[in-house]
């Protein structure tokens, strides 16, 4: 096991779907991930997370692992919700 072999978290899951263009941080807000509703991206996403669950990179249960690859693009918001009200006052 190497040293980047570890369980995976929340943060994990929303890089491998910002690497794979299914989800994109806000610019101005950091913190918010954006869904880009993009099925190919998102499968691209399943695809990665997946090779590095086999390889050994993620650890845990495969489901654990396509878990939370669902988890990280279903949170997040179809715009920022920030940019969103400030645009709209």
């Amino acid at each position: 096991m190497g040293y980047n072999d570890h369980m995976p978290t929340e943060d994990d899951y929303i890089a491998i779907a910002i690497e794979a263009g299914a989800l994109e941080r806000c610019p101005i807000h950091p913190s918010v991930t954006i869904d880009l509703c993009d099925p190919e991206a998102t499968n691209r996403a399943y695809a990665i997370a997946t090779n590095r669950w086999k390889d050994g990179t993620l650890l845990g249960e495969r489901t654990d692992v396509t878990a939370g690859i669902k988890n990280a693009i279903d949170w997040a918001a179809d715009e920022c919700p920030v940019c969103a009200e400030i645009r709209d006052d």
